[in-house]
């Protein structure tokens, strides 16, 4: 069989498999049709789980669900009650808690797994739950189990698949072997980050952002801005999203836990999409280099491409923002699609490209205004253009910028104006941050020069992990948080020694990382040539760093200086660390070049450590 036939007979069996496996999935859990709660004697009322409400210590909710169990349901699933799990029974009937024991009855976080299955006829059943609040809010939830051996197979199956469906398609682009090993190998850590990470771990404003979902399903419509805490954001993402989730629940999905999961995933889909484009924009701008600016071994093109596909796919942030329930992947995927093709116009001259890149930077703008960034990069590339430009003739150039001048006019009406209309009228302190002024207080950091230019060198070589609470952990100091942010966000990892140990490690590799990528831009020459291939990088570069100086001199908070609001700007500084090789390379600095090489691939090698470790210790 030809290569060919047998990439297309792999992609084949493995979109067949991924609709067998989502089938199954459909088809094996016992589903909550509806459900109703009573307080004590009074009446019953119809509710969605989770329920939770504020109830009296002692208090008993009685739950009555209806219940769905399918010719192939699997027997398994969770409850979680807050906080007392008294009975429950089946048609009447008490059923036995069989190796359940007390503490894991008010496990009010995990809950607990519980044979239902066994005590259910084919078909639909009434199940009542009765549970107990020891006080504060009391409720129930219901969710589908995922840890039986059968379902973890079904999943490690389905993630397979994917990525052979991945790999088959970007064998058939012509991507080198290398980077499409890498790919696939950053695809199934973020898969395995997944699996380890509800949503509600190492989120941003998770809430918000499900209740802005819930309201456009509830509603069929947009919320006013300011009845929520994620309200005032761009709709694109909440729109598609809601639509997912009715979707969902169209099929027959009525856990909640499941369409949040579905959530996570619609989001790591996203991210995977965005990582694509990445390495689509660093192999246009290595095609466009002459042969001359390469070397031999590791400064080679293959070399170097690899080098860069691996710093990619594995960056640690990106795996960590992969799972987040939220705007910011599909803002990065738009985002990332914008770039390559501004990248493409950049390197071709044609104006087709031009206005692609604007029309993904206007749905990136109606998914978040960070957008913004990517009409200024345009924007600046074109003005140096126009100044270069032999002839400096106007009219062409106007030519070439009105339908991307159209298209950020209309999407930035879009996505701000509302917030242009409530800021003149004194109901938003911040046109782009709608929820500035609920920001809590004690996030606030100090908005001085040297809170800006210095870095805290010591402290980034000590601390693994930063937080947005503690100056201890360098919050106080823009780069000491934004560097540290883009390893690891704002958060901490719970491990004895392992990852802590390769947390301090991958901080030491990034600023060997940063004075490569440095040394490497202060070796360039003058000549035009020597930068042009590279002005969309060093624009973009600057231009994200710049903007989140300038967010958090706007709004002194340190979630401001947060790194997930300029993420994409890892891809450009990864290829001009590349850049830095090759440029040591050719002043004969061989030695310095493989040092900079071990330091980058090091850097790859504990950032898949540390997941993996994550992985196995959850």
């Amino acid at each position: 069989m030809s290569p060919g036939k047998a990439r297309r007979a792999a992609a084949a069996v493995a979109a067949l498999v991924l609709v067998v496996t989502a089938v199954l999935g459909l088809c094996t859990g016992i589903r909550v049709t509806g459900a109703t709660v009573r307080l004590g004697r009074g009446a019953r009322a119809p509710v969605a789980l989770p329920y939770s409400t504020t109830t009296p210590p002692g208090q008993i909710l009685e739950f009555e669900l209806a219940v769905h169990k399918g010719p192939l349901a699997r027997p398994w699933i969770v409850f979680v009650p807050d906080d007392n799990f008294v009975s429950l029974s089946v048609g009447g009937r008490e059923v036995p808690l069989v190796g359940v024991g007390e503490q894991q009855r008010r496990d009010y976080r995990e809950g607990f797994r519980f044979p239902l299955g066994a005590y259910l006829p084919a078909g639909d059943s009434r199940v009542v739950v009765r549970v107990e609040n020891g006080g504060g809010p009391g409720g129930l939830d219901v969710k589908s189990d995922w840890g039986d051996g059968a379902s973890r197979a079904e999943l490690v199956v389905a993630v397979a698949a994917f990525v052979v469906l991945i790999a088959s398609g970007m064998a058939w682009m012509n991507v080198p072997a290398a980077v499409t090993a890498l790919f696939a190998l950053g695809t199934l850590l973020r898969f395995a980050y997944l699996a380890v990470t509800p949503f509600w771990l190492r989120a941003h404003d998770e809430g918000g952002h499900i209740e802005y979902i819930e309201y456009i399903l509830q509603h069929a419509a947009l919320p006013a801005p300011h009845e929520g805490w994620s309200f005032y954001q761009p709709p694109l993402y909440y729109v598609l999203s809601s639509g997912l989730w009715k979707l969902l629940t169209a099929v027959g999905v009525s856990y909640r836990s499941t369409i949040m999961r579905a959530l996570q995933i619609e989001s790591l889909v996203f991210q995977l999409g965005f990582l694509g484009c990445s390495l689509a924009t660093a192999s246009v701008w290595m095609r466009a280099l002459p042969d001359a600016a390469f070397g031999r071994r590791l400064a080679s093109r293959p070399a170097v491409m690899a080098l860069v596909a691996g710093l990619l796919c594995l960056w640690p942030s990106a795996i960590i923002d992969s799972v987040r329930i939220g705007n910011d992947d599909l803002f990065y995927l738009l985002y990332g699609a914008g770039f390559y093709f501004g990248t493409r116009w950049w390197l071709s001259g044609r104006d087709r490209d031009l206005t692609l890149a604007a029309a993904w930077g206007a749905l990136a703008m109606v998914t978040k205004t960070n957008a913004l960034l990517l009409f200024v990069i345009l924007g600046v590339l074109l003005a140096i253009r126009f100044v270069f430009d032999d002839g400096r003739k106007l009219a062409p150039f106007l030519r070439r910028a009105w339908p991307a001048t159209v298209l950020f006019g209309v999407s930035a009406g879009l996505a701000l104006g509302r917030g242009v209309v409530d800021a003149l009228h004194g109901k938003r302190a911040n046109v782009l941050v709608g929820n500035a002024e609920w920001l809590r207080a004690d996030l606030a950091v100090g908005n001085r020069a040297y809170n800006y230019l210095w870095l805290d060198v010591k402290t980034f070589v000590t601390q693994p992990f930063t937080s947005a609470f503690d100056d201890a952990k360098g919050r106080q100091f823009f780069w000491n948080f934004t560097l540290k942010s883009s390893l690891f966000g704002e958060f901490g990892f719970d491990h004895p020694r392992a990852l802590p140990v390769l947390g301090l490690a991958l901080s030491v590799l990034l600023l060997c990382l940063l004075a490569w990528l440095l040394f490497g831009t202060a070796l360039r020459r003058a000549r035009r040539e020597d930068w042009y291939a590279d002005l969309p990088l060093l624009v973009a570069t600057v231009t994200f760093v710049a903007s989140l100086a300038a967010f958090r001199m706007s709004i002194p908070k340190a979630c401001s200086g947060d790194f997930r609001y300029i993420l994409p700007v890892v891809a450009p500084t990864v290829c001009l660390f590349g850049r830095s090789i090759m440029l040591l390379d050719q002043r004969g600095w061989a030695r310095a070049a493989t040092a900079a090489c071990f330091a980058g691939w090091s850097f790859a090698a504990c950032a898949l450590a540390f997941f993996v470790v994550v992985a196995a210790s959850s």
